[in-house]
């Protein structure tokens, strides 16, 4: 945030008041109508803003983010705001198979952490994994000098408060990825320190006991819930189709070419949710889904998402 200072007094003319109650709302008031000078599409969370150019070439894509800096620099100087260049970064998205063409001569970046999470130009999750594998790793040591001090149910409370809130954030997003079996090794190798497990011992009895979720099924879990939040959303989508049978709630899944696509959140969310036993699927729009798809999960126990996907249902 950028503030005036007159007179040497430090009178502040423009801005938010820094630590009132009413600042946050303030600052979103003082920002409403960013998005409504930008011609690209504005992604606005607190003071973090990140546009979104698309382009199908490095030439048009070297243009539109030009134009879209000018627009952001015209908007922030109106406003009395200053774009910060050590905090501004540039990611090109793209697929692994995509041949840089080296003609784009805007500075880029291989990843940036945006909203918590790091996110890489072919959206693999890498270094997001990375990253919560250094504090996964250190949560397990903390546990191993705790362990002997705490009784069950207070380490359980470490688990849920230290370890899980950790692990379970952005989980939709990274939960397909390659690296998410490294996030689930680390998970059980928690339950193990916890526990006092010998250490190449089965996981299941310690989920099964204790009533926790594994990485497998916390994904399907934080994004069938997605699926519930936001289901007149996919219900605008067409249904398989309208005729009176078992599969008549399906959810279309969109035509694609890239494998990518079955790892977004959408396309997961209709497949995952094309899965649920009629039961389920017929409590989506009641309070008592939540609560239904979490003992389900808990009483399968799955440990990969295929199992899942090719479990027959009764």
């Amino acid at each position: 945030m950028f503030s005036q200072n007159q007179n040497g007094r430090g009178l502040h003319t423009t801005g938010v008041p820094q630590g009132s109650i009413l600042g946050p709302l303030i600052f979103l008031i003082y920002v409403n109508d960013l998005p409504k000078n930008v011609s690209n599409n504005l992604i606005l969370y607190a003071d973090d803003t990140t546009a979104v150019v698309k382009a199908k070439s490095d030439q048009n894509l070297e243009i539109k983010v030009s134009e879209a800096l000018t627009e952001l620099n015209k908007w922030f100087k109106i406003n009395g705001l200053k774009l910060n260049p050590g905090k501004t970064q540039l990611v090109k998205l793209c697929t692994p198979q995509s041949r840089d063409s080296g003609n784009l001569r805007l500075s880029t970046n291989e990843n940036s952490k945006f909203l918590g999470l790091y996110i890489d130009k072919h959206l693999n999750w890498g270094k997001c994994i990375e990253n919560l594998l250094g504090k996964l790793n250190s949560a397990c040591y903390q546990m191993l000098c705790l362990r002997d001090t705490l009784d069950i149910k207070t380490r359980l409370m470490v688990y849920y408060g230290y370890f899980y809130s950790i692990m379970q954030y952005g989980i939709e997003f990274w939960g397909f990825s390659p690296g998410a079996d490294r996030i689930f090794k680390v998970q059980k190798k928690f339950l193990r320190i916890m526990t006092y497990a010998p250490w190449k011992s089965s996981c299941k009895p310690i989920f099964k006991k204790h009533k926790i979720m594994t990485v497998p099924n916390l994904t399907i879990y934080k994004i069938l819930l997605m699926v519930q939040s936001n289901y007149e959303i996919y219900s605008n989508d067409n249904f398989e189709h309208v005729y009176n049978t078992r599969y008549k709630t399906n959810f279309q899944l969109p035509i694609h070419r890239l494998r990518l696509v079955e790892k977004t959140p959408v396309y997961a969310g209709k497949k995952l949710f094309n899965k649920l036993p009629a039961s389920l699927k017929s409590k989506i729009n009641s309070n008592f889904f939540k609560s239904s798809l979490n003992s389900f999960l808990l009483d399968k126990n799955y440990y990969c998402i295929t199992d899942y996907l090719t479990d027959c249902f009764i």
